[in-house]
């Protein structure tokens, strides 16, 4: 039964996806066709492709770069794989530099009401980023914008180097902005958070943030070098969504035992607190669970399972043990070092001193000390234990 069940449990592990609604999604073949302006406002009515703003809407190596080589790299580093060949869009934007500091450059997408079906609520943003070129700081910023009229708020698309790229009410204008979000990304060896190298990939990102369900979300990045002669620039976007993450009811919720999940083979994943465990049928869970760490059965209904404290569980013994070497644990040889081997009863333990062992013992198969006294241990039939989370 216990190779059976260990068996079952190995072929089964499978990830489980979470339900959600995908509310917005960056359509980069829409954008290719109308062009990289689709979806950027800009409240001063100016070019947003000026002579220093550059984009490349599927942000693949840029055609003034020869042989391939990446607008990105050091000299004689090439882009591989291209952008283009992960079937993915994005946006490149680049500051050629002639003073000191390099310019700041920036692009935005802005969602109205409409797109947020559900209302007020919790939602994630999704984005990816292909490279950040050295010095520049990708600033990934999340608002929400109440205006009337609409676009009665400014979007920086481009300043004086070392300038931050907020998004601000037109002046004498009763527009509001708040930040709902913010996050900085730089090159790996600049000591930040996107690789950079010869294999490049895109590297997942996401924020998550509070909508109040009425005004305009402005999704705005901008490059920012400060102090610093070069150029300014970044590659984002990828799988470029907005998700609320509860937005589609699971019509057959999974069932739970003491909180956690039953899978439909019966398993359950406790971590932190026995990990993974066998509850039988997930409809009507057993008060006898099956321990995967601890390779037996343990007597535990569910109800008696305090959240993130613990629980007392029966733990069943089916031999007696015969150790006649002292000193002992409830009839079991204490090692010099105070490990106890009980077999089939709990595996190796941990008592501490050999001399005064403790009533806490720690137990090798669960990683986690156990309340057992030795004195509550009967031999052959098993102890009432606490375990805590």
């Amino acid at each position: 039964m216990k190779r059976s069940l260990i068996i079952l449990f190995l072929l089964a592990i499978t990830s489980a996806l979470t339900a959600q609604k995908t509310i917005w999604t960056m359509d980069w073949a829409k954008v290719k066709a109308e062009g990289p302006t689709e979806g950027v406002y800009d409240a001063a009515g100016s070019d947003p492709l000026g002579v220093l703003y550059n984009t490349d809407q599927t942000a693949n190596t840029p055609e003034e770069q020869t042989a391939g080589a990446d607008v990105w790299s050091t000299v004689g580093r090439i882009i591989g794989p291209n952008i283009g060949q992960t079937g993915k869009g994005g946006i490149w934007v680049e500051q050629k530099a002639s003073g000191v500091p390099a310019p700041s450059r920036g692009i935005s997408y802005v969602l109205d009401s409409s797109f947020f079906t559900p209302g007020a609520g919790e939602y994630t943003f999704n984005y990816e980023i292909w490279s950040v070129y050295k010095p520049t700081t990708l600033n990934v910023v999340l608002y929400e914008a109440q205006a009337a009229p609409e676009n009665d708020y400014f979007i920086p698309l481009g300043a004086a180097g070392g300038t931050a790229l907020w998004v601000t009410p037109v002046e004498g204008s009763s527009a509001t902005v708040s930040l709902l979000g913010l996050a900085n990304h730089n090159r790996a060896d600049a000591g930040g958070d996107i690789p950079f190298g010869d294999n490049m990939q895109w590297s997942p990102r996401s924020m998550t943030f509070n909508y109040s369900g009425t005004g305009d979300v402005v999704i705005h990045f901008y490059g920012l070098v400060a102090g610093e002669t070069g150029w300014c620039g970044f590659t984002i976007g990828g799988d470029m969504t907005i998700v609320d993450p509860d937005g589609i009811p699971d019509p057959d919720p999974d069932p739970l035992w003491a909180g956690f999940p039953i899978r439909p083979d019966g398993y359950v994943d406790t971590t932190p607190f026995l990990g993974w465990i066998w509850v039988g049928d997930p409809g009507a869970p057993s008060d006898w669970i099956w321990s995967v760490n601890l390779g037996g059965y343990v007597y535990l209904p569910q109800g008696q399972v305090a959240p993130e404290t613990g629980a007392w569980a029966f733990l069943p013994s089916y031999s007696v043990p015969g150790d006649t070497t002292e000193p002992l644990w409830a009839g079991y040889s204490i090692r010099p070092d105070g490990y106890v081997d009980t077999g089939s009863f709990v595996g190796w333990i941990w008592v501490g001193e050999p001399g005064a062992p403790s009533d806490w013992v720690w137990s090798v198969s669960l990683s986690s000390y156990v309340y057992m006294p030795q004195v509550v241990v009967n031999p052959g039939v098993g102890a009432w234990a606490y375990l805590p989370w």
